[in-house]
């Protein structure tokens, strides 16, 4: 095992989403110091639901993914009262000066980091090599795959309503995907097929289905194949579409995320209005190159 100079540990959590959120902050720090990212996974054990980690990581990228055992869990909550826990404000100024990480944040050899360091760092628009490459071997990141001019993505979350009722900021009523739809036939007369994702169970995508169908006889609505299957066969498919309509969820962001990467202005992104984006998302609208951000 080579020698590092500094350790961090991070508990990793949450979906795909979050996790290349995370990601995406400890590639960060691998490049700007000579560190291990030791990640522990037990969170998943019981994680509501039944998610785990999708990312694939060894030694030789620089993480090192921890077993999840008792032991395994009293070792790091030890570590976590031994370890050295940066302030916010450090965080603060490793993205005004990235290139001071090592100096600032990782100034002690012991380092364990908390979820806070997803949302501030996510400010901090680029990304390493690394990040990418570990995305692609996951099959995240797919920048040779062919795209359907004529199709657009809809991901619609479970937490989505069906009606006008927003139960809370982060949920979409059905009246801002009627309007997404409508603005991508109005920019792209060519577009007849409408592929939905979602976690929606498969009667409600149904029912889902046959209302856009009733709106919009003239279109082709759809439901993913891969639905119900693999969350990274559905993430890899939702980038392969002319248009991509997200919702408020780090998951379809990453999916456009690197759908842009990959098309550049061959994909056009539709998103909620800024004010229904979670904090760790306002950065993607200069990523992402939005055409519209849909006040609904």
């Amino acid at each position: 095992m080579p020698f590092y100079k500094k350790l961090v540990f991070y508990r990793m959590s949450g979906g795909l989403g979050n996790q290349l959120f995370a990601l995406h902050s400890l590639s960060l720090i691998t490049a700007y110091s000579d560190t291990l990212i030791l990640l522990s996974t037990d969170s998943y054990k019981s994680d509501p639901f039944g998610r785990q980690l999708g990312l694939l990581l060894d030694q030789q990228s620089r993480f090192l993914v921890l077993p999840s055992s008792f032991l395994v869990t009293l070792f790091l909550r030890i570590i976590r009262r031994l370890a050295y826990l940066p302030p916010l404000r450090y965080f603060s100024q490793f993205l005004n000066d990235p290139s001071q990480l090592s100096y600032i944040v990782l100034s002690k050899p012991l380092v364990f980091l908390s979820g806070h360091l997803i949302a501030l760092s996510s400010k901090y628009k680029e990304a390493p090599d690394l990040f990418y490459d570990i995305a692609a071997r996951s099959n995240l990141y797919i920048p040779l795959a062919p795209i359907s001019h004529h199709s657009a993505s809809i991901h619609f979350r479970a937490y989505d309503t069906f009606g006008d009722h927003i139960s809370s900021s982060r949920n979409l009523s059905y009246e801002y995907f009627f309007s997404a739809i409508k603005l991508a036939t109005s920019l792209s007369p060519g577009l007849t097929e409408f592929r939905l994702f979602s976690d929606l169970s498969s009667c409600d995508a149904l029912t889902l289905l046959d209302k856009f169908r009733k709106d919009f006889p003239a279109l082709l609505f759809v439901s993913s194949p891969t639905a119900s299957s693999s969350p990274h066969s559905d993430f890899s498919m939702i980038q392969r579409n002319a248009f991509v309509i997200i919702s408020n969820s780090t998951y379809s962001l990453w999916a456009a995320f690197f759908a842009k990467q990959s098309y550049g202005d061959d994909v056009t992104i539709i998103s909620p209005s800024s004010h229904r984006l979670t904090p760790e998302m306002s950065w993607f609208s200069d990523a992402l190159c939005l055409v519209s951000s849909l006040s609904i």
